[in-house]
């Protein structure tokens, strides 16, 4: 039991991590990213941040944030 507090509190620091990541990049002006918002996932049994992004004319797109970090890293 206590094992599985200490799990989920480091998840919650990473989700943390990420969110304050993501909100940091939101403030760029450069940045596609437009709103952060963090979801629980069932399917993936865990919180996950996902950020609204928008490049040029298209509809904006809630994705990932690993996904966009992913993306930019090429």
């Amino acid at each position: 039991m206590r094992i599985k507090k200490l799990l989920l509190n480091m998840m919650s620091l990473k989700t943390m991590l990420h969110n304050t990541d993501a909100m940091e990049q939101m403030n760029n002006p450069l940045s596609p990213v437009k709103m952060v918002r963090e979801s629980y996932s069932r399917y993936l049994q865990r919180h996950v941040t996902e950020v609204q992004v928008q490049f040029k004319d298209e509809e904006p797109a809630w994705i990932p944030y690993e996904t966009l970090l992913a993306i930019q890293s090429d």
